[in-house]
């Protein structure tokens, strides 16, 4: 770096620390003004003379800060100056340059005594080689393009005929499958109803409410008893009573024989819920009620064996 360069850098060294100090004391002659404004309206000398320290701190931040600019020009003018010297230098020693290698091509030029027919000749000719290997080298090249192609769209009919084939066996092979799945599911549904029957008739079995024996009654010396249509849903019960009430007797359960039944793959260990045996009410009761028997499940049209009157 040159003196005047470093002279100019250390002016604007100066000038910056010449700025920072006029733009902090005009910071403080700002909030001076305002206390003053605020806090002592009536004392205009003093708002007078912070007002003219303010411009000179003014003064001096703006001529700082144009004493910078302008020595940053005159540091950027003798950078282009120097710039263009070393520029003009360096033309001056290529231009020098130049002119001795011409001197030199023109010294090669006059002991070379080759005459410029025979270049001229010579180059024609190379030309002509050049020319037709050219030639020969791009009908090769057509040629094997030509090959090329042929060889792709070969390649593609390949490719067309294989896929076509995949895509034939993939739809034979879906087909088997489905037709397979098809026997599976006629096969599964052809078991779950045979297992639906087989559960159907054994939920009757299962259900079969307990016969119920009814109480006896005394023989009529009168008359004979004479078979009646017996009625399923309404039985009146003022036949069956009798003159004198009769002891109620303890109702015994009939033997149910077990059918032997399938293996449906039901478990018949579970608990089963016991059927409450429905209490025969009195028969005054029924006597003074007269209501219709509901259906309890008994199988009316089973005889009943008589039994003999109970000891008083």
């Amino acid at each position: 770096m040159d003196e005047n360069t470093k002279k100019i850098q250390r002016e604007i060294a100066k000038d910056k620390i010449q700025i920072i100090l006029s733009s902090i004391a005009v910071a403080v002659l700002i909030i001076m003004e305002l206390y003053i404004m605020i806090n002592f309206k009536s004392n205009f000398m003093f708002m007078a003379a912070g007002i003219l320290l303010m411009i000179v701190a003014l003064f001096f931040l703006i001529s700082g800060v144009l004493d910078i600019s302008l020595k940053n020009k005159d540091m950027e003018a003798q950078k282009y100056e120097e710039i263009y010297n070393a520029q003009k230098a360096s033309y001056l020693v290529i231009k020098k340059s130049f002119d001795e290698m011409d001197q030199r091509l023109r010294n090669i030029e006059e002991n070379s005594s080759l005459p410029a027919e025979d270049i001229i000749n010579a180059q024609k000719a190379v030309a002509k080689v050049t020319i037709s290997r050219s030639k020969e080298n791009t009908d090769a090249l057509m040629n094997s393009n030509d090959e090329l192609i042929n060889q792709l769209f070969s390649i593609k009919e390949k490719l067309e005929t294989s896929n076509s084939q995949i895509i034939e066996k993939q739809q034979a092979m879906l087909k088997e499958s489905n037709f397979d799945i098809q026997q599976k599911i006629a096969a599964l549904t052809t078991q779950i109803s045979n297992i639906e029957g087989k559960i159907q008739n054994s939920v009757p079995l299962m259900a079969q409410p307990i016969q119920m024996v009814a109480p006896p009654v005394a023989p009529i010396p009168a008359a004979a008893p004479i078979p009646e249509p017996v009625v399923q849903q309404e039985i009146p019960v003022e036949s069956e009573i009798t003159a004198e009430p009769i002891p109620e007797e303890p109702v015994l359960e009939a033997p149910v024989e077990e059918s032997p039944m399938e293996d449906l793959g039901i478990d018949l260990d579970m608990p089963v819920a016991e059927e409450t045996l429905v209490e025969e009410p009195a028969m005054e009761e029924v006597a003074a009620e007269e209501a219709p028997v509901e259906d309890l499940g008994i199988d009316l049209d089973m005889p009943v064996a008589e039994e003999a009157p109970a000891e008083e």
